[in-house]
């Protein structure tokens, strides 16, 4: 068992503020690098002008949301998520399909099951070019030592 100590020191205002402040800032340049990682693949719809309506509705089990895309030169892009819950089995479910610019389509499906000692997520991709991908992860924890361990498994692409 450790324990606690504690250390006593001076630090003048103007120390202070540049020791908080920096830390501030240090935080906000790896967001701001997280994001633009993220931002990145959407880069090119990201600049142009579209405009895009979320339609979100709650269900007795869940909800759905639907965001249709359009662009200044008229084309289309759509994003339908279904989510739904099962108390009683202890189950999540998650959909997703998706379509294009350029009128292609995908779709995402998770299932996250609740377990005795954490939960267990199976997704399954289809990728516009029709590639196929999975993942399985198995989280479980043990609450006496204090320790998680997380297993994943990722399936390799398929061509459907």
């Amino acid at each position: 068992m450790t324990s606690a100590k504690s250390v006593n020191f001076f630090v003048t205002p103007t120390a202070a503020a540049l020791l908080v402040g920096s830390g501030s800032a240090l935080a906000r340049d790896n967001q701001a690098g997280e994001a633009g990682r993220h931002r990145a693949a959407n880069a090119m719809r990201a600049t142009q002008p579209h405009t895009r309506t979320t339609e979100r509705q709650r269900t007795e089990n869940g909800h759905t949301r639907a965001d249709p895309w359009r662009s200044a030169d008229g084309k289309a892009a759509t994003r339908d998520a279904v989510g739904t819950s099962d108390r009683n089995a202890r189950t999540r479910t998650r959909t997703v399909d998706y379509t294009t610019f350029d009128d292609r389509e995908g779709s995402r499906s998770d299932v996250i099951q609740r377990t005795d000692d954490r939960y267990t997520r199976d997704t399954a991709r289809t990728l516009p070019n029709g590639e196929m991908h999975t993942r399985a992860v198995d989280v479980s924890c043990d609450k006496e030592a204090r320790k998680c361990i997380q297993q994943v498994e990722v399936g390799q692409p398929k061509e459907e």
